[in-house]
C-alpha cells in the first residue's frame, strides 16, 4: 500500500514536471522568435543607415539642397 502511494506521488510529481517543461519549451521558442525580430529589425535600421549615408554623400543630393536653398534665398 505505502509503495503504492509512493508510486502515485512520483507521478504526479513528474506530470507536474512535465508541464513546467512544456511551458519552459514556449517560452524558451517566443524568446528564440523574438530574438529573430530583434536580429531583423537591427539588420533593418543598418540597411536604412546605410542608404542615408549613401544619400547624403550624394552629389546630386548636394546640388539638389544647393538649388533649394538658392530658391528659397531669392524669394525673400
Amino acid at each position: 500500500m505505502t509503495e503504492e502511494k509512493q508510486l502515485l506521488r512520483e507521478i504526479k510529481q513528474l506530470e507536474g514536471t512535465r508541464e513546467k517543461v512544456i511551458a519552459n519549451a514556449a517560452m524558451r521558442t517566443k524568446l528564440q522568435e523574438s530574438m529573430g525580430q530583434k536580429e531583423a529589425i537591427q539588420d533593418q535600421v543598418k540597411v536604412r543607415w546605410f542608404y542615408l549615408f549613401m544619400l547624403m554623400n550624394s552629389p546630386l543630393l548636394k546640388l539638389f539642397l544647393v538649388n533649394v536653398y538658392y530658391y528659397y534665398s531669392k524669394g525673400s
